[in-house]
């Protein structure tokens, strides 16, 4: 019946929602979808199954890779994979990944983020990553997709490679001046809090003796070398720990400043003074970290290959193509049979035909380029 209605249509210019408002596409729900006999493909509307007449269907898929959900879609050939290392990327590794979580981290105040310095969009394309994001977007020319915000990581060349028994079992070996250089550099942000008393909450009390404010006084807690006048640090100061980074007391003189624990350390990135829903008076302080892998880091590839940096190797000592390209990481090869993700090579051997200038670029699951096409590729 819909089928028809799209001869019936007239024109070129549709739009999704008109599509929508004409009955011809329908979003279906979770509890919709029990009572629904979707076809995978369009093509299973007009071939049935051998020895049998045409199945009847409510519903067809509008693509092969729809079936899956969106961390799921965008996994590069996905259903070449394990079930379980599918399941593995699609649920904690996609969520644990580090790039840039937010588009207005300046004005945000959460107490812990992590963002990443040169988040990277992978070179391969998905059907499901192309639906999402808006269209008409202005970064959206040249056939490079605004989708970046729903990757997180970067592109690294790989070596599939044993190298001085370091990268053992999930141990990965790293290239210490690609990681001079910057790759995978992250910043780590933490904000710290604190409450004064104002003449509402004063009022409630009745102890105007015991009113706490923001200000600079000599603490027994830790050094207030860094802070102003008012009792907070200036933009960009370096605090260590054991620094105070807000002061407060109160008019008796008790002393109710913020200290910095052992392990806490930085640049200050933002000063916030503010006011909550109860009319509470609020500073605060967000401090910024750098840092860089170290061992013990945990990375992941695509396709639910977690591994633990096990060495930092020096560039002169690493493996080197006949064209002097060094990888950024060595992995072990035994971690392929076992795991039974091939996707991985394949993923590989496509953006390394991309890399070189391939018009091949999809990777979408369930209907990806044969490997044949992906040699082929390659070997121009």
């Amino acid at each position: 019946e819909n089928l028809r209605k799209i001869k019936l249509l007239k024109g070129d210019e549709f739009s999704f929602q008109t599509l929508l408002d004409k009955g011809i596409l329908e979003l279906i729900g979770v509890e919709e979808e029990e009572d629904c006999r979707t076809a995978w493909e369009i093509k299973y509307l007009f071939t049935g199954e051998k020895g049998k007449g045409l199945e009847k269907y409510t519903h067809c898929e509008l693509d092969l890779s729809f079936l899956l959900g969106v961390s799921c879609g965008i996994i590069p050939f996905a259903n070449h994979d394990h079930a379980r290392r599918v399941l593995y990327q699609s649920e904690k590794h996609s969520g644990q990944a580090i790039g840039y979580a937010t588009t207005n981290p300046n004005i945000r105040i959460d107490t812990l983020s992590h963002q990443m310095y040169y988040p990277q969009r992978p070179l391969f394309r998905s059907v499901i990553a192309d639906s999402l994001g808006k269209a008409g977007h202005p970064l959206g020319r040249n056939q490079i997709l605004p989708k970046a915000e729903f990757f997180n990581g970067q592109n690294a060349i790989l070596a599939v490679n044993v190298h001085l028994g370091y990268n053992q079992e999930d141990s990965i070996v790293m290239n210490r001046a690609s990681l001079e250089r910057g790759m995978f550099r992250t910043e780590h942000i933490r904000s710290y809090k604190a409450e004064v008393d104002n003449k509402d909450s004063l009022e409630k009390r009745r102890k105007f003796d015991d009113a706490v404010s923001f200000g600079k006084i000599q603490s027994k807690l830790g050094r207030v070398d860094s802070l102003d006048d008012d009792g907070f640090p200036h933009i960009g100061a370096n605090l260590q720990s054991g620094d105070i980074i807000i002061g407060r007391s109160s008019e008796s003189g008790t002393d109710h400043s913020i200290k910095l624990k052992h392990t806490e350390k930085g640049m200050v990135q933002k000063v916030l003074l503010s006011a909550n829903d109860d009319g509470k008076n609020f500073a605060v302080v967000s401090l910024r970290q750098v840092r860089s892998p170290c061992l013990g880091d945990k990375f992941s590839s695509m396709h639910g290959q977690k591994g633990v940096l096990g060495f930092l190797e020096s560039q002169e000592n690493f493996p080197f193509t006949k064209q002097g390209i060094v990888p950024d990481i060595v992995i072990n090869p035994h971690a392929f049979p076992s795991r039974q993700t091939p996707a991985q090579l394949l993923e590989a051997a496509l953006g390394k035909g991309i890399a070189c200038g391939g018009t091949l670029r999809y990777a979408t699951p369930f209907s990806t380029p044969s490997v044949e096409s992906i040699i082929e590729q390659l070997h121009r």
